[in-house]
């Protein structure tokens, strides 16, 4: 599930309470972690934007009007970019846990440093060249360190194996396609009819024309400049025909 927000339906007083709640709550964090603001070049980055994030989420739950919408689409990795996903995930939860302090959670920061050693061993099956660094949890600023280093790495190479699983699909379904317009006319027509239409609305796109960033507000403009886009996107067939005549004999 997911949950969207209806900020085109938002009344100036929901947007005032928001605004109220972020600040109530960010007023409460710092006031709960330090004595004294004067100096805020002080506060931590990490801890600080953790703790915005968690404020507007919750404000936007408790002031703004949302809906729980359910996914109808569920991806398909392989099982070693699922593993990679839940190595990330972990390595990120972790850090949020050391970086926030909450003081009434020891029993699940002890609970995912027991865990941590695992996650590793998983990530350097994964990677040939990675062998698990040696490390320690005291002092705690050492082990933030070293855990961001290791959140580092498995983001990078979380990215690298994605952008091949995108790659790898379109060649994929590519080849799929053309497989069933030759050989299996059924599967062509019902594949081509269950995709669900999607569709979204462009009164402006700014692209690229010359090494130079330009905006496009003309409507004809934009239509071309978006053909251009998903035909670089989708690669063509790979079988091509000059007529109809020499399309397949289940074709004609």
């Amino acid at each position: 599930m997911r949950t969207i927000f209806s900020y085109t339906s938002t009344s100036t007083e929901q947007w005032n309470n928001f605004t109220a709640e972020v600040d109530d709550s960010l007023g409460v964090y710092l006031d709960r972690q330090y004595s004294s603001r004067l100096d805020f070049s002080s506060l931590s980055l990490d801890r600080m934007w953790h703790a915005l994030k968690a404020a507007i989420l919750s404000a936007a739950i408790e002031t703004l009007p949302f809906q729980k919408v359910s996914n109808t689409h569920r991806h398909s990795y392989s099982p070693e970019l699922t593993k990679l996903i839940a190595i990330n995930k972990f390595l990120d939860r972790f850090l949020y846990r050391l970086t926030t302090r909450r003081s009434n959670r020891p029993t699940q920061i002890a609970q995912m440093t027991a865990a941590l050693p695992s996650h590793l061993e998983n990530f350097a099956s994964l990677l040939p060249d990675y062998s698990v660094p040696t490390y320690s949890t005291t002092p705690v600023s050492a082990f933030k360190s070293f855990l961001r280093s290791q959140k580092n790495l498995v983001s990078a190479f979380l990215s690298t194996k994605f952008a091949q699983h995108l790659t790898d699909s379109v060649e994929y379904y590519t080849a799929l396609r053309d497989e069933h317009f030759s050989n299996s006319l059924g599967t062509f027509i019902d594949s081509a009819l269950s995709v669900e239409k999607r569709s979204i609305v462009l009164d402006h796109v700014l692209v690229v024309l010359d090494s130079t960033p330009t905006l496009l507000t003309d409507l004809s403009d934009i239509k071309q400049a978006a053909i251009a886009h998903f035909q670089s996107i989708v690669s063509p067939p790979l079988v091509h025909h000059s007529s109809t005549a020499l399309f397949s004999a289940r074709w004609q």
